[in-house]
């Protein structure tokens, strides 16, 4: 049988343990909605892959809804230039848009500023429109 003095002594350690677990609960669930952030994973993913796969004419164009891809004279800037998103996109539902940095790759000159968009067609996110500087 475990005395009340045993427990008495253990009682700062029961304490502790108790605090320890329960700012570790506080911390877990809540927070940021999981869907909107891998949307938002998502559609930058898209938007650097828009300049990562621009040598590639078919890949390139797989990005695009249907129609919406650059002409030629837009994807051959993109092999020497790369996006850099200005902020988080904005997401709301099945659109998002994004505004963005289109830098040359030689030099790092600025290009312009331009905003994309993209719609989620089923579980992926496409570009709708990409304006280039």
């Amino acid at each position: 049988m475990v005395s009340y003095l045993t427990i008495a002594k253990a009682g700062p350690i029961f304490v502790f343990l108790a605090l320890l677990i329960g700012t570790m609960l506080a911390g877990c669930g809540g927070g940021s909605d999981p869907t909107k952030n891998s949307d938002e994973d998502a559609v930058i993913g898209v938007l650097h892959n828009a300049y990562d796969i621009a040598d590639d004419p078919a890949s390139f164009k797989a990005l695009f809804v249907e129609g919406a891809a650059p002409a030629e004279k837009g994807r051959l800037l993109l092999t020497k230039s790369h996006l850099k998103e200005k902020a988080k996109p904005t997401i709301s539902g099945d659109t998002a848009t994004i505004v963005t940095q289109v830098i040359e790759n030689n030099g790092g000159k600025e290009l312009g500023e331009v905003t994309w968009t993209f719609v989620k067609q089923g579980e992926k996110w496409k570009i709708k429109t990409a304006p280039l500087p």
